[in-house]
C-alpha cells in the first residue's frame, strides 16, 4: 500500500513527479484540480458537497498519488497518506516553469478567458 501526497506551488513539478512515480510504482494519480474544478475550465468550482464526496471516496482507496495546491483537499488525503512530498522551490523557478508550460486552461477555454485565467494563476502563485 502506497498513498503519496505531493504538494507545492504551481509550476513546482507536482504533476511531472506524480506521473513519474505513478508509472514507476504503478499507482493511480489523483489530481486535486480535477476534484476542485468542474470539467471545461479552471474558472468554475465544483460544488463543495460533490468535491467532499469525491475526496472521501478517493482518499480511502488502497493506493494512490494525490497532487495539487489545494491545502484543504490535501489535508484530507494526508490523514490516509503513507508519504508526503513537499516541493519547496523558489518562486523564480516556479514562474519560469509556468511561463514555459503556458496556460493549462488554454485547452479548455476561449483564448481571452485562458489568458485572464493564466494571469490570475501567476498572481496567485506568486503569493503562495
Amino acid at each position: 500500500m502506497n498513498r503519496i501526497v505531493i504538494v507545492g506551488n504551481s509550476g513546482s513539478g507536482k504533476t511531472f513527479l506524480a506521473k513519474q512515480l505513478g508509472t514507476t510504482h504503478q499507482l493511480p494519480i489523483i489530481h486535486l484540480d480535477e476534484l476542485f474544478w468542474l470539467p471545461g475550465g479552471f474558472n468554475r468550482k465544483r460544488p463543495a458537497e460533490e468535491t467532499e464526496a469525491m475526496v472521501n471516496a478517493r482518499s480511502t482507496e488502497t493506493s494512490w498519488i494525490a497532487e495539487g495546491v489545494f491545502g484543504h483537499l490535501a489535508e484530507k488525503f494526508l490523514i490516509h497518506a503513507t508519504h508526503l512530498i513537499w516541493l519547496d522551490l523558489p518562486w523564480e523557478i516556479c514562474r519560469e516553469s509556468l511561463l514555459e508550460r503556458g496556460s493549462e486552461s488554454s485547452r479548455q477555454a476561449d483564448p481571452v478567458t485562458a489568458e485572464e485565467n493564466f494571469e490570475r494563476l501567476l498572481t496567485w502563485a506568486a503569493a503562495y
